[in-house]
């Protein structure tokens, strides 16, 4: 894998790791299994990167994040789509079981994919698209979000904020080379 430093701004990771090659950082569904989907990929997070990947998916080239609960995916930079489920076309229905998880400080060049996800929170990010929520979504600062909609037999439900006065991220401590905080 390679990396380089980069400028970051708004809603781009502050770091200067930079995936370019493989598959970069993904979380595939559990062992590729439908019947399993990303329902056993808990626990699992990512942040402060940017990834210039171009892997081709099934339903999308760029960065797959197939998780549920407890995954959260923070301040990173996907100059393709960014994938929330896994789709393998030889199975039967196709799209595994994801439910759910956190995006913040999200840049999307192109689509965030929701798929078979059943619920996910987008806060304070941005991306080309968002396309195919199932269930439950919720944007929060988010521009070009989806509008408010109720959920009924044909549609997801979506919650929209379009502002957010105050915000705050989880606390974290840098250090320099030398190990000055």
């Amino acid at each position: 894998m390679g990396y380089y430093t980069s400028v970051y701004g708004l809603g781009e990771s502050p770091y200067d790791t930079t995936f370019t090659a493989g598959k970069g950082v993904y979380a595939e569904q559990g062992c590729a299994d439908f019947s399993v989907g990303a329902l056993d990929t808990f626990w699992r997070s990512a942040e402060n990167f940017r990834t210039t990947v171009a892997t081709a998916w099934a339903v999308g080239t760029g960065m797959s994040w197939a998780v549920s609960q407890a995954a959260p995916l923070r301040n990173v930079v996907v100059d393709n789509d960014l994938l929330l489920f896994e789709y393998v076309p030889t199975e039967c229905c196709a799209a595994g079981f994801a439910s759910g998880g956190w995006g913040s400080g999200l840049s999307v060049g192109g689509a965030i994919t929701f798929g078979s996800q059943q619920q996910w929170m987008i806060r304070n990010s941005k991306a080309g698209e968002y396309a195919s929520a199932v269930w439950n979504t919720v944007f929060a600062g988010v521009p070009n979000a989806p509008e408010d909609q109720c959920g009924s037999t044909n549609t997801s439900s979506t919650t929209t904020q379009e502002t957010l006065p105050v915000t705050a991220e989880k606390p974290y401590i840098t250090a320099d080379e030398k190990g000055d905080r």
